[in-house]
């Protein structure tokens, strides 16, 4: 376990990472709001849209340090990075009470609140952002700092609901079997 001390001293040595994460699918079914959602894709080497990378090299280790710091949460668009440091409100969206490695990638499971449940199942939010530390030097993530709703991420990973693609698949075949009686 890693100690407070320990944990402020690698900070103090490390860069803070903003990136935005673009996804795939993580919905079941119209409405639903996942339990489990990807935080850090796959490494060892991610990048991003806007061209930054990092290693991901031993994504335990993450998790232990990340769990090290204390709760993680969601918010709404790195409102706890952007908006929180000039004093405007920053709330949470939902809780990570567990993380877990997922095929090289990191997983949380999160307590989402009944404002941010809302707003991914109408689909008003599709992918997830992820804040961690990382080493200047290395380039190697570090740990956690927290997850942001958005919809312009920068990382590649699965997103929080799908773009409507039951409706769609629905529509077309409802226009195929219409086709298929005229013949």
């Amino acid at each position: 376990m890693v100690s407070r001390r320990e944990a402020h001293d690698t900070r103090m040595k490390t860069k803070r990472a903003t990136p935005s994460k673009s996804l795939a699918l993580n919905f079941t079914a119209a409405g639903e709001v996942p339990e489990w959602i990807e935080v850090l894709p796959a490494g060892p080497k991610i990048i991003g849209r806007d061209g930054r990378f990092w290693i991901i090299d031993d994504p335990h280790e993450i998790i232990r340090r990340s769990e090290a710091e204390g709760a993680l949460h969601v918010d709404y668009e790195h409102a706890s990075e952007i908006k929180a440091p000039q004093g405007e409100p920053s709330p949470a969206a939902g809780w990570i009470d567990k993380l877990e490695v997922r095929d090289g990638a990191i997983w949380a499971h999160v307590e989402w609140t009944p404002k941010a449940k809302q707003m991914v199942a109408d689909r008003e939010y599709r992918f997830i952002s992820p804040t961690f530390y990382f080493d200047s030097a290395s380039l190697r993530i570090i740990s956690l700092i927290s997850v942001a709703l958005t919809n312009r991420p920068n990382l590649s990973m699965t997103a929080l609901n799908s773009r409507g693609e039951d409706e769609q698949q629905q529509q077309e075949k409802t226009t195929m079997d219409k086709e298929a009686l005229k013949a």
